[in-house]
């Protein structure tokens, strides 16, 4: 139990931070890492699993883990903060439990989780900013309906006011467009919305361990 609750309370901070900074600094990394290496050490000489076992499945299963991460960072789905937090919670859950986490499983809500949130924001898009969505596809040509629906679902509209706060954590400017709102009476831009990804993961990996 206290496994979990140390789970728990490395994943809090970590997901207020994400939503802070969206980004894990590397010295607590490493304190938290080296916390979970020390762990797995001490936990692995006091049970009575075969030392030579323990060791084999941990590393095919680190091994799977990586090139998962490391395909995902690629096509970006995932950034580096976020690989490393799901490091730590493999490394974590492995040395607490003496279980390994269904990466099929853990992924699959992964890519749930992003869609639903994701969904949220093109719904908040369709029924708050439609007009305006409508304006922007006019100006920029675009007319496939595939494109309006990753605009929609990806991106937000953010008053010009507020660039003054822009600083890339949790939005991101892909073009740097200005339109004007001559309803609204304000200018505004368009903004990727970065999703607090180690928040997600920590959803994922209560599902994993739930279904």
């Amino acid at each position: 139990m206290y496994g979990f609750i140390f789970i728990l309370i490395i994943s809090i901070y970590y997901s207020i931070l994400d939503f802070f900074i969206r980004k894990i600094p590397n010295k607590n990394f490493i304190v938290f890492f080296s916390l979970g290496i020390l762990n797995l050490i001490i936990s692995s000489v006091l049970s009575n699993f075969s030392k030579f076992f323990l060791l084999i499945l941990f590393l095919l299963n680190f091994f799977t883990l990586f090139l998962s991460c490391l395909v995902l960072f690629w096509i970006r789905f995932i950034g580096g903060g976020d690989s490393k937090y799901i490091f730590l919670l493999f490394l974590l859950h492995f040395g607490f439990f003496f279980e390994i986490l269904n990466l099929f499983n853990f992924f699959f809500f992964l890519f749930l989780f992003n869609f639903l949130f994701s969904f949220l924001n093109y719904l908040i898009n369709q029924v708050i900013h439609s007009n305006k969505f409508d304006k922007v596809f006019l100006i920029l040509k675009i007319n496939k309906i595939s494109i309006k629906f990753y605009y929609k679902l990806c991106f937000r509209i953010i008053p010009l006011k507020l660039l003054i706060h822009y600083d890339k954590i949790r939005f991101e400017i892909k073009r740097f467009l200005i339109f004007y709102d001559f309803d609204g009476g304000y200018c505004f831009y368009l903004a990727q919305y970065r999703f607090p990804a180690i928040f997600l993961c920590f959803l994922s990996y209560i599902s994993n361990l739930i279904f």
